[in-house]
C-alpha cells in the first residue's frame, strides 16, 4: 500500500534481520546467549527458526532475545529517521509490528495505525501461510504478543484487515484525511 502513497518505509522486520548478521554485535551476543545450537549448518547466520523454536516456547528467553535485539534496532530507526528527515519534507512510514511493546516507539509516531484482524483463525492462517510455520507456531507467536484490544486503545487510526486490499486502501484513505488537512 505504500507504493501508492510514495512514502519513505522504516521497515522494522527488514532493520531485525539487520542487526543479526554474521558479525554485528546484535548476532554476537545472541550466539553468546544461545550458544552455536541456533547457527545454520555452515555455522555462521542465526536459523531462524530454529531461534523462533526456542524464544516462543520459553518467555523468559524470548525476553532476553528481545532485549538484546531492541536496542540495535532502534538505533537503525533513529539513523533512518535521520536521513529521511534530512532528506526528504514528507511523512515517514514506521512498519513496527511491536510498537506498542518497545515502550518507546510510540512516542515518535503520528498517527498511529493499527491493522487487526478480529477472526483468530483467518489471523492464524494467514501468519501460516506467510510465514511457512506450522498453526501451533503460528498460535505461539500471536499470543506472545500484546492483545489486539490493547493496541487498538492506543491506536489513531484501526484498520480492519479481514477484507480485500482495496477495502484496506479506502478505509486508510478516509481516516487519514483528518490528520493530513
Amino acid at each position: 500500500m505504500n507504493e501508492q502513497f510514495k512514502l519513505p518505509l522504516i521497515d522494522c522486520d527488514i532493520l531485525a534481520r539487520r542487526v543479526v548478521e554474521v558479525g554485528k554485535p546484535a548476532y554476537k551476543k545472541i550466539v553468546k546467549i544461545f550458544g552455536t545450537k541456533i547457527l545454520d549448518s555452515n555455522k555462521k547466520e542465526i536459523d531462524r527458526k530454529v531461534l523462533a523454536e526456542i524464544v516462543f516456547n520459553d518467555k523468559k528467553l524470548r525476553g532476553k532475545l528481545t532485549m538484546t535485539t531492541g536496542w540495535y534496532i532502534s538505533l537503525e530507526i533513529l539513523k533512518e529517521i535521520f536521513v529521511f528527515s534530512r532528506t526528504q519534507r514528507e511523512p515517514i512510514v514506521l512498519d513496527a509490528p511491536l510498537l506498542f511493546e518497545s515502550k518507546y516507539l510510540q512516542y515518535l509516531c503520528f498517527p498511529i495505525i493499527v491493522t487487526y484482524m478480529s477472526d483468530t483463525d483467518k489471523q492464524i492462517k494467514r501468519v501460516v501461510n506467510r510465514g511457512g510455520i506450522t498453526k501451533e507456531e503460528a498460535s505461539k507467536r500471536l499470543s506472545s504478543q500484546m492483545p489486539t484490544e490493547k493496541k487498538l486503545a492506543m491506536a489513531d487510526i484501526k484498520l480492519n484487515n479481514e477484507g480485500d486490499v482495496e477495502d484496506l486502501k479506502r478505509n486508510l484513505i478516509n481516516q487519514l484525511i483528518p490528520y493530513i488537512m
